[in-house]
């Protein structure tokens, strides 16, 4: 995505309240991804020897209103 993002942000860190123009941000579910890790850890500690595997976790994308000096988010067909 060259020259399609020009500044974002995850987990609403960053210069959002600073910057001229505002951002696209992700919010990442740490909780969940804690919860899961811990999860998975102690399976490894009981001794489980399931086969290593992905895990997907919802993840949200927020952008502001679109108005003047506001990056959009634009999503794509791929």
């Amino acid at each position: 995505m060259p020259h399609s993002v020009e500044l974002a942000s995850t987990d609403d860190s960053g210069p959002a309240g600073l910057a001229l123009l505002t951002v696209v941000s992700a919010r990442l579910p740490a909780s969940a991804m804690g919860q899961e890790a811990v999860r998975r850890l102690h399976r490894r500690i009981e001794g489980a020897a399931d086969p290593l595997d992905h895990v997907v976790l919802p993840a949200t994308v927020s952008a502001p209103t679109a108005r003047r000096n506001t990056l959009r988010f634009v999503p794509t067909d791929g």
